[in-house]
């Protein structure tokens, strides 16, 4: 049954909605159907004059009555009945009529008494019921008016009611059903490219079903992510085996200056020669970042700073960490350290000892690295968080004792930045009260 509904459903999405529609048409016709034909009752006239041919105890009782007694019984009998009421009916008011609807409806009592006779009826509408009248035997005519059930309207009103409340039904079944067909696959779609957006390193594949365009829409996302992330590995790999190739002739050199006799020039030469290695590694591991190849899993956030803090007082570089206990995020734990050393080396080398805290706001978990140096401008802080960019205080090439690899040549905030987009977060910076720079770390909450 499955695959017959799957062989002639539409694929687009026009034809598909064209559906839905010509379906709620026939479903609220097939529900109205259903009320009228099956559920609705009886025709309320109808069950009322039927109760009505009933009364000739009642009848009877009156016709045998002297007439001065009449209105008396008449009163007594509608206090103790509240399904129809008696009157005594002026001989000048016109005969009611028999509607030609209800002719073929209506039979006349046949065990009236003798001289009475059955002159006609009268809808009054829901809320009034049937009217019929009696001729007694002496001329008197009576009236008796069928009272409407109290308690209320029917189960939902009015047909009019009745067919809105089946037609609202019926849209917010399909409209349900819409919901789950055709926008899901959109939804679907459309967090992936968020997420792909916001750094993801490997490809987010999304499951192509749906409508034709929306199958179409997922396939060609899906392969530009594939393409986009071979385009980035083979530059990767092109730049590493770039750099493994200049590694031998930097070697050679370095080999050659500690052949030289000991001297100004010397020296010199072979800090040039160790700036230009620190560039090749800085860059690579900028390029390499999010594609290590580590496993994510939850990573204890106070262990980890604890040990990056521990690591920079053995180098003798003072580091003050206030963390919140429990904190736990989902990512690379070495990838963590990385983006932390940055952050700290760039305070160490512009404004002296770095303050680390960690907390968490709400659904994400904050790693704040603040100094009190002298501070950047608006401009500067979108223009310092791209790669290869440094402000002026930065131009003097660090002393390489920092823990991260790409510190010195505007690549520290940049592999940051790139260390938290991997991770779904994001890189902030800030002023600092008081003065100075803080660098930001926002990262989803594990859990």
């Amino acid at each position: 049954m499955t695959r017959l509904i799957a062989y002639f459903w539409p694929e687009r999405i026009a034809a598909q909605l064209m559906l839905v529609m010509i379906s709620a048409l026939i479903l609220i016709t097939t529900f109205v159907f259903a009320f009228f034909a099956l559920l609705r009752p009886t025709a309320p006239h109808s069950d009322a004059i039927s109760q009505m041919l009933l009364l000739g105890r009642t009848v009877h009782l009156l016709n045998e009555a002297a007439p001065a007694e009449r209105p008396g019984l008449i009163r007594d009998i509608n206090a103790a009945t509240r399904r129809y009421e008696l009157h005594l009916v002026d001989p000048s008011e016109p005969l009611l009529g028999v509607p030609p609807a209800l002719q073929d409806r209506i039979t006349p009592p046949r065990d009236l008494d003798a001289g009475m006779r059955f002159l006609g009826s009268m809808p009054m509408g829901p809320e009034r019921g049937v009217v019929v009248e009696f001729s007694l035997a002496d001329g008197t005519r009576l009236r008796a008016e069928h009272l409407a059930k109290r308690g209320g309207p029917p189960l939902i009103g009015s047909p009019f009611l009745q067919i809105l409340f089946f037609l609202a039904l019926s849209l917010a079944m399909l409209l349900v059903w819409a919901l789950r067909t055709l926008v899901r696959p959109l939804s679907d779609l459309e967090r992936a490219v968020s997420v792909f957006g916001e750094g993801q390193a490997e490809p987010v594949i999304v499951t192509e079903r749906g409508p034709r365009e929306v199958r179409a829409a997922a396939s060609a996302f899906n392969r530009m992510q594939v393409r986009i992330r071979d385009l980035i590995d083979r530059r990767t790999r092109m730049l590493a085996a770039i750099g493994h190739d200049l590694r031998t002739p930097l070697t050679r050199l370095r080999l050659r200056l500690e052949l030289m006799d000991d001297g100004d020039q010397k020296d010199r030469n072979l800090a040039d020669l160790a700036v230009m290695e620190a560039q090749i590694n800085g860059a690579l591991t900028f390029l390499r970042e999010g594609r290590t190849g580590e496993r994510t899993g939850p990573v204890d956030l106070p262990s980890l700073l604890l040990s990056v803090q521990d690591q920079y007082e053995d180098m003798g570089q003072t580091v003050t960490l206030t963390c919140a206990p429990g904190l736990t995020v989902h990512g690379r734990a070495s990838e963590m350290v990385r983006a932390v050393s940055n952050l700290i080396d760039n305070a160490h080398r512009h404004a002296g000892i770095p303050d680390v805290r960690a907390f968490a706001r709400e659904d994400q978990i904050l790693i704040e690295v603040a100094d009190h140096g002298p501070g950047l401008s608006s401009a500067e802080k979108l223009r310092l968080i791209e790669p290869f960019e440094r402000g002026d205080a930065a131009r003097t090439v660090a002393d390489g004792q920092g823990m991260g690899q790409a510190t010195g040549f505007g690549l520290g905030l940049a592999t940051a930045r790139a260390i938290a987009e991997g991770h779904g977060g994001r890189l902030e910076l800030d002023d600092t009260p008081g003065g100075g720079l803080t660098a930001r770390i926002l990262l989803p909450r594990a859990g």
